[in-house]
């Protein structure tokens, strides 16, 4: 059975609410693999409803 490769993930949303969304969103993802993450940037917008 092949052994599953184990994740991290964190979340940085930066300044903004669910009302008002997030402008800037950074995400950094690390493989067991990999000592380095991989880093995403982007934004959310607001909730529909809250």
């Amino acid at each position: 059975m092949k052994k599953q490769e184990q994740r991290r993930i964190v979340l940085s949303l930066g300044r903004g609410s669910l009302p008002a969304g997030f402008s800037a969103v950074t995400a950094y993802l690390w493989e067991e693999t990999n000592p380095h993450p991989m880093k995403f940037e982007g934004a959310l917008p607001a909730a529909l409803r809250f």
